[in-house]
């Protein structure tokens, strides 16, 4: 059923038909035209011509359809909208309001463009308030009827009372469950088919090392610790960080078990804010080897919250993704079927896992999985070879292959010689493994790249030289270019 508006069209065009303008001083007065009184035939005032008033109008309807609307609040109780829109030609947002009278005409206009008043901006509110506010929208009220006093002298529940719960089943006692258990028991496994039911429980693996509850689990804040008398008061304020930032092992395998559920977790989120996260590190130690400062667009990264993108558009072949804007979507709808897939490959089993600080408290990584008590589990769904019949085809250590940048590469190639996919230990995603098995405390990790038709398991070890190398430079790199930037931020 079609949304049936309460503001017509035809109010807002009315509005801005007969808005009289002329208490606002212009100069030119050939935008405006005089009206007369129609019995007496003397001036009243001067109005805007019709002409700019449409076009007014027309501009409205074009910030609308371009999305200028902003932001769009409707007050039911009161008749008031207020939102703010975009200037056409400015990276600047104008305040609009718009009371309506009871019949929801149009009272009174305000925005805080020069123009002020039956200003495009208005229009395209209005316009956004048109499609946007429906009759059911609006509250219905109603009088109640006055409740008959009555004596009865029983109540409902007196009257009908409950019935007792069937079960075509009796009641066992715990001794007969005590025999029933005794005789399966003695007909051993070959006489049982439901024996194996009878076996205890296994016991839970758990990471932590602590057998103390998750729920006073800790993260220290770092922006907290920015605020902090102590650092505040400090002569090198990077060295008290790095103090109070420091994190012992027993500590990360309790944050680690807290966060489990990663993004569908609170606790996941906080702890990731203002720490270089795992996705990033290929990023900032590739920018250290080069010299370069951070960038723009990567530090402003590190101040954002992860988002949970609700939408999962149900297509394997990737018909309904667009390049760029939905494959990190692709790669998260289809990290499921990855890991099961891997799970029938290996025989392995994937349990999940939470966020892995490091020990200096700076930066942190998400594996997408533990394997066992020495292995972690990484999974990549590439996007661009998501049509590809198998990824042997993709990743052929041709020689043009070898001499593409490492920007354009991906992260594995597959060696004929060796027969098996090999990973570039240069590539974004090596830095990311070799920091989700340093923080993990893990040795080895599986990554997985899967695409509908065809996956590649790589098992990548832990490399003490990558850690001696590297190490170093994420330090020195959140000291230089990314304290500084938290320091102009605490003070905002």
């Amino acid at each position: 059923m079609a949304r049936r508006s309460v503001l017509k069209l035809y109010h807002i065009n009315d509005y801005f038909m007969k808005f009289d303008d002329c208490h606002k001083l212009v100069e030119d007065e050939e935008e405006f035209e005089t009206v007369f009184h129609s019995s007496s035939g003397k001036p009243v005032s001067k109005k805007k011509k019709k002409s700019d008033l449409h076009k007014q109008f027309r501009r409205g309807e074009k910030a609308y359809e371009s999305n200028h609307v902003k932001s769009f609040v409707w007050d039911g109780s009161h008749l008031v909208i207020k939102g703010s829109v975009r200037a056409s030609m400015k990276t600047q947002n104008y305040t609009t309001t718009v009371a309506l009278n009871e019949d929801f005409s149009i009272k009174e206009t305000t925005c805080t463009c020069v123009r002020g008043i039956a200003c495009h901006h208005i229009a395209a509110l209005l316009i956004c308030g048109h499609y946007n506010i429906s009759v059911t929208d609006i509250e219905c009220t109603w009088k109640a009827k006055k409740s008959q006093e009555r004596n009865d002298g029983l109540s409902f529940d007196q009257l009908y009372p409950s019935k007792k719960a069937f079960s075509a089943l009796e009641e066992c006692t715990e001794e007969e469950l005590l025999n029933m258990h005794t005789t399966i028991s003695q007909c051993g496994r070959g006489g049982a088919g439901i024996a194996w039911i009878l076996q205890p429980e296994p016991e839970p693996e758990n990471d932590s090392t602590d057998d103390e509850s998750t729920d006073s689990v800790s993260i220290p804040n770092i922006m907290s610790i920015l605020k902090s008398p102590e650092f505040i008061a400090a002569s090198d304020k990077f060295q008290c960080l790095l103090t109070l930032a420091k994190l012992s092992p027993t500590e990360i395998h309790k944050i680690a078990s807290a966060t489990v559920g990663q993004i569908t977790n609170p606790l996941w989120t906080e702890g990731r804010l203002f720490r270089f996260n795992g996705s990033k590190i290929g990023d900032i130690i590739h920018a250290s080897i080069k010299n370069r400062k951070l960038c723009e667009s990567l530090l402003k990264s590190l101040f954002e919250k992860v988002k949970v993108k609700a939408t999962v558009v149900q297509d394997v072949k990737g018909g309904k993704y667009k390049t760029g804007v939905n494959a990190a979507q692709w790669g998260s709808d289809h990290e499921s079927v990855a890991k099961k897939k891997f799970e029938e490959e290996t025989g392995l089993v994937v349990r999940e896992t939470g966020l892995w600080i490091h020990e200096s408290g700076l930066w942190a990584c998400s594996p997408d999985g533990l394997v066992g008590t020495s292995a972690v589990l990484e999974i990549k769904c590439p996007f661009q070879f998501r049509n590809a019949s198998s990824l042997k085809e993709c990743l052929m250590n041709e020689d043009e292959f070898f001499r593409c940048a490492v920007s354009k590469r991906y992260a594995i190639f597959y060696d004929e010689d060796m027969d098996k996919f090999v990973m570039w230990d240069d590539h974004s995603y090596y830095h990311q493994v070799q920091g989700e098995l340093w923080c993990s405390f893990r040795d080895i990790c599986y990554f997985v790249v899967w695409i509908p038709t065809d996956i590649a398991i790589v098992e990548v070890e832990r490399s003490d030289s990558w850690y001696e190398s590297n190490l170093p430079r994420l330090i020195d790199k959140y000291g230089k270019d990314f304290l500084p930037r938290l320091l102009k931020h605490r003070e905002e």
